[in-house]
């Protein structure tokens, strides 16, 4: 285990993660887990200049709070991972973020029919695996797949997320 700590640009905190638990890779950052996989850390490519660093600031800062720290905002911890704080990586100086991790529901926890030959238990769930009915009666356990309902949710959960954040700015 390379377990790295990172230090907060605003509070001073320390954060750990294990640079041998990435958990992905996007256009912009590079995800890491924590050790315990509470939170992760997401180092960005490139180097953020002041403007970038500043609107960070905010995204952590003012915007956190306004969502969060209003009434109702524990319904928004279970819809975000909003970032909750900023750290610079030791010997590369890079801009990092951290974020809760996932919730449990969010990844699978029984994996695929006939002994998980795919390989997908413990992995995230994508769309992939639930937007055709082919893949969900071959492959996916009766107990994920969710029904009618659940996508209503689903769908409501993401309409209410994306006006909360338009509203937010």
């Amino acid at each position: 285990m390379s377990v790295i700590t990172v230090k907060s640009l605003t509070t001073g905190k320390s954060y750990q993660y294990d640079k041998n638990m990435h958990a992905g890779s996007g256009g912009m950052k590079d995800v890491y887990f924590s050790p315990d996989r509470s939170y992760v850390v997401q180092i960005f490519k490139t180097t953020q200049d002041v403007n970038q660093l500043e609107r960070l600031k905010n995204i952590v800062g003012k915007y956190q709070e306004s969502i969060f720290q209003q009434a109702g905002g524990s319904y928004w911890e279970t819809v975000y991972c909003w970032p909750t704080d900023i750290v610079t990586v030791p010997n590369t100086g890079q801009v990092a973020l951290i974020a809760p991790c996932y919730r449990k529901e969010f990844f699978f926890q029984f994996g695929s029919q006939n002994n998980d030959m795919l390989g997908i238990k413990g992995r995230d769930k994508e769309g992939k695996w639930f937007a055709s009915s082919h893949h969900q009666q071959k492959f996916i356990d009766q107990r994920e797949r969710g029904n009618w309902r659940n996508y209503l949710s689903i769908c409501i959960k993401i309409a209410r997320a994306a006006k909360r954040l338009h509203a937010a700015g």
